[in-house]
């Protein structure tokens, strides 16, 4: 698959409905940043 351009990435979340919603974003910002390092 070849991507030109921005990649754009957005959650909507509530955070009392869903506690363990740091523990997703702190993930989600790992893996986005390994994709990063991967693409470089």
């Amino acid at each position: 698959m070849s991507y030109a351009g921005p990649f754009n990435a957005m959650v909507i979340a509530d955070g009392d409905g869903y506690p363990d919603l740091n523990e997703f974003t702190s993930a989600a910002r790992t893996e986005l940043r390994s994709l990063l390092a991967a693409s470089a």
